[in-house]
């Protein structure tokens, strides 16, 4: 197990304790940026390449609405969507190159957010291994939902076409 993974874990036992004394806490913003993503970046994703330097921590899923936008995904966050399976995608641990990097692909410009495409923002991520909800940064699209993908899973809805290419 890398250090990372050992402190994230840590962190997240620490946090599990903290919820069942009824303290509540964002442990992760200590170790340094963690973020979920849900589309082409994630493994089996055809720009998973950006990911190369972060560290992998597990699956997990968020509130919300997937939808396609063509050859990549689009996702708006919150828990107001009636009959939404969640988001599913991937946590990661991520050095400050690689966020601007992120960003950049994203078309988020932090001073500028009114003229992003995408804005990054803090989601509630739960993980199937600690069942723990913990604060990260995604990145939600500016423009409205188009072809919503009811499994909230853009690996699984894109792997057709990716077979066909």
């Amino acid at each position: 197990m890398s250090l990372m993974s050992t402190v994230v874990f840590t962190l997240i036992l620490l946090g599990v304790v903290c919820v069942l004394v009824g303290v509540t806490i964002c442990f992760l913003d200590s170790i340094g940026d963690i973020v979920f993503v849900y589309g082409t970046l994630r493994r089996g994703g055809r720009l998973h390449s950006y990911m190369k330097t972060a560290e992998f921590i597990e699956a997990g899923t968020t509130p919300g609405r997937l939808f396609s936008l063509g050859s990549f995904p689009g996702a708006h966050f919150g828990s107001t969507y009636p009959g939404s399976s969640g988001i599913h995608g991937e946590v990661y641990a991520v050095d400050k190159t690689t966020l601007d990097k992120l960003d950049s692909l994203e078309g988020y410009h932090e001073n500028r957010p009114e003229i992003s495409m995408y804005v990054r923002c803090k989601v509630p991520v739960t993980t199937a291994a600690h069942a723990v909800d913990y604060m990260v940064w995604a990145y939600q699209y500016r423009g409205e939902a188009r072809h919503i993908i009811t499994s909230g899973d853009w690996i699984k809805y894109d792997a057709p076409a990716r077979r066909e290419s």
